[in-house]
């Protein structure tokens, strides 16, 4: 075991219920009355076909295929099994499989058709499965070749189970919805509105395309060239086990339960000693050196069990520096770690002078990069060589929960957990028996911010089944905290070429959109603990299952050991590997370092901005033109037309916004196009850009849109010639101008305006 997280590893059962006490409890805080666990059927299978001589399986760690035909010499259709198949919790979600074959002979190539996979766009973007070889090629890799993807207006029926029929959503998708249940938040809408405060979208860029009626499953064909010659059947070791001789084929990157029991094993191994540490007060008695107080603490705990009884798993990564007698509480009253609870493990030490950064992943089972972006990042605060690393352990104090769904993962579902829920969306009210991990991760937060400043970054990490490329999710809040929030995600940018800061979305539309499950954004993680504390640095990180849109020029690094090549503007984007996502993770922790101004080999000194004060400058800059020119625009329809009409010799920009009143400036803007900005959504307007500073910038900026740029250079002077001035021009309504005028009511029961983009 190389601990590369993407290997293939020990058997588990899966499927079964293992010892978890789900009895009601009455009276206790976060329990609900009536409810006990049945568990959903194992729906992990194994074929045989003689014709052939081959087998297949999913009997085994995330394993996930439910029937197959045999349509042809070597040629099958293959079915997977929806979340929860076969019971009352069914839901739609299936886009994950995962497999073994065993017999054949080396070269025989195998054509398989996956049917009626869950519409996933992330299928098109040059998609082929990923293939291990045990033993000898452990290691997922993508399958050379194509696939063909054919999308269906319908779900083809599963042969033998009638039953995995398409359930009927519970709302309609709107057009800004995403169809297909794609991706943890991705999967209920990319924008609605619902239950937004009053908000003006803006939408400088007019030109839109009339989106098509998605399909809602596909079949994938792909063909699979045997490497070794495996018996059917083995005697010493089971399946999923390194030693067993098999091909593995799966829908992406796996990261099963057992790969992560085993990976926590190697780290535990890797920092012996790292619990067993002096605190500040003897080391002082006993003279502790430097090295000693800078060497790595890892502390492992079982944050809870889940519902068929599985670890989910914490962990405590810092160094021994600060280090006291107390024992982080972490937890509301009643709420101790499992574990810890038991006695089978003690709370962490606390640290003195130390943030706290709190990092979790894997809440959708079938969301595997989202473990290789946690697996990077516990590698690089484990590294002993990089002093990045070691600032940062120096500097913070790192929980992880890597696997939030153990018994999804393992089961092979896609999103669910064995209730059929998906459990990013219990965080507003969760169910300590029914939701356990959300229910002991939100007390873990609550604990954590209880005092303030103490927290200082929370992710949670996803993978996106639609989107391209490596982007977050953040939330909307007033300017001086939005522009901390975009800071460090532009600075993640910086220090890894794959995530793309202008794919990323801080509307507050995307907080508290809606999907066709019905089941709101404003209930995730992300959105609970920033509603609840404010806490500006509360991210969702989604990165695609195959490939972004393109690279970031990234800055070289040659110093201290560390040797990061330059990255130059336009360079090819290669499909995602573990290598790219553990790069992803790095470059989230390095940012962190950036943000603090710790960082002891930053590449901020050598960019255009200098430093971070310098960037943070430079955003503050670009959001105040792109509100100006957006005010501008609505001064334009609020008479600024006609007064410049009146008088087309006068100052365009003084004579448009002399129009505007108070009463005609939103509170809050979305800005949908900025030049190299994401989707955000900016509160106190006119406390970031007061009217006379605005004036100024549109003064000296050079205009990006219409209206202002026909009322310069050529535009002014074919108007002119047209019919002096704007006298003798069709008139510019407000939906020439890309901005529709909507009475919508928000959650106050004002109403606003509602751009259309």
């Amino acid at each position: 075991m190389n601990g590369d997280g993407d290997t293939v590893l020990c058997h588990v059962t899966c499927g079964k219920s293992v010892g978890m006490d789900v009895k009601e409890e009455k009276g206790a805080r976060g329990y609900e009355l009536g409810w006990a666990y049945s568990p959903p059927p194992d729906n992990q299978r194994e074929f045989e076909f003689p014709e052939d001589g081959l087998l297949f399986s999913s009997r085994f760690d995330s394993g996930n295929l439910i029937q197959v035909e045999r349509i042809g010499a070597y040629r099958y259709n293959m079915y997977t099994s929806p979340d929860c198949g076969n019971s009352p919790k069914q839901t739609n979600n299936r886009q994950w499989f995962h497999f073994a074959i065993r017999g054949g002979c080396r070269g025989c190539v195998i054509t398989f058709t996956f049917v009626g996979m869950m519409h996933s766009k992330m299928f098109t973007y040059g998609w082929t499965p990923v293939i291990a070889v045990c033993p000898g090629k452990p290691q997922y890799t993508r399958l050379p070749g194509k696939a063909t993807v054919v999308s269906l207006d319908a779900m083809p029926p599963t042969p033998g189970y009638p039953g995995f029929v398409l359930k009927p959503w519970s709302k309609k998708a709107s057009e800004t919805e995403i169809a297909a249940d794609g991706g943890n938040e991705n999967a209920d809408a990319n924008g609605s509105s619902e239950g937004v405060p009053d908000v003006i979208e803006v939408a400088m860029n007019t030109n839109r395309k009339k989106k098509k009626e998605n399909a809602v499953a596909m079949n994938l064909t792909f063909e699979v060239r045997l490497e070794i010659d495996a018996p059917l059947t083995s005697s010493l070791y089971p399946l999923g086990h390194p030693q067993c001789p098999a091909t593995y084929i799966a829908s992406n990157h796996p990261y099963s339960y057992s790969t992560l029991q085993q990976n926590i094993k190697m780290w535990k191994q890797q920092t012996v000693g790292g619990e067993k540490v002096g605190t500040v007060e003897e080391s002082k008695d006993n003279d502790f050196s430097q090295s000693c107080l800078s060497s790595i603490y890892f502390h492992h705990e079982i944050l809870c069990k889940s519902l068929d009884g599985r670890n989910v798993d914490l962990l405590t990564i810092t160094d021994r520096s600060g280090i006291c007698n107390e024992r982080f509480p972490l937890c509301g009253e009643g709420d101790m770690p499992y574990s810890s609870a038991r006695g089978e493990t003690e709370r962490p030490h606390q640290f003195i002078g130390k943030q706290c950064v709190v990092l979790t992943a894997r809440v959708h089972p079938g969301e595997c990069p989202s473990s290789h972006l946690m697996h990077g990042c516990i590698e690089f605060l484990l590294n002993q060589a990089d002093p990045r690393a070691a600032a940062l352990r120096s500097r913070f104090v790192f929980f992880l929960v890597p696997m939030i769904n153990p018994d999804g993962v393992a089961r092979g579902h896609s999103r669910a957990d064995t209730e059929g829920a998906n459990l990013n969306r219990m965080y507003k009210n969760p169910c300590k028996r029914r939701h356990p991990a959300p229910y002991s991760i939100l007390s873990m937060l609550r604990s954590v911010t209880s005092v303030k400043g103490r927290l200082a970054l929370f992710i949670d990490m996803h993978a996106h089944a639609n989107k391209r490329g490596v982007f977050f999710y953040g939330n909307s809040m007033n300017a001086p905290e939005l522009l901390q929030s975009l800071l460090y995600a532009k600075l993640v940018s910086m220090n890894t070429p794959y995530f793309e800061f202008q794919s990323s979305n801080f509307s507050e539309a995307n907080m508290f959109a809606t999907g066709k499950t019905g089941e709101g954004r404003d209930t995730s993680s992300r959105v609970t603990l920033y509603q609840e504390t404010g806490l500006v640095h509360s991210y969702t990180i989604e990165a695609s299952y195959v490939i972004g849109n393109t690279l970031n020029p990234i800055v070289g690094l040659s110093s201290c050991g560390v040797d990061e090549p330059e990255v130059i503007q336009g360079t090819f984007c290669p499909k995602y590997s573990q290598a790219v996502f553990a790069d992803i993770g790095k470059g989230l922790l390095v940012a962190l370092l950036d943000l603090k101004g710790c960082n002891p080999i930053s590449r901020l000194s050598n960019t255009q901005f200098h430093s971070v004060k310098g960037l943070l400058a430079a955003l503050q800059r670009q959001f105040q033109i792109e509100i100006a020119e957006r005010l501008f625009k609505i001064a334009f329809m609020s008479g600024g037309q006609a007064a410049i009409a009146r008088d087309p010799g006068a100052d365009p920009v003084y004579t448009v916004m002399s129009v505007l009143r108070s009463d005609d400036i939103p509170d809050a803007m979305t800005i949908k196009d900025g030049r190299g900005l994401p989707v955000t959504t900016i509160r106190g307007l006119l406390e970031f850009v007061p009217l006379e500073q605005a004036i100024q910038i549109l003064a000296h900026a050079p205009p990006m849109f219409p209206p202002r740029t026909l009322l310069y250079g050529a535009g002014r002077r074919m108007m002119n010639q047209v019919g002096g001035g704007f006298a003798g021009r069709r008139s510019m309504s407000n939906a020439g101008l890309g901005v529709t005028a909507v009475p919508a009511v928000s959650t106050t029961g004002r109403k606003s305006i509602t751009g259309s983009n």
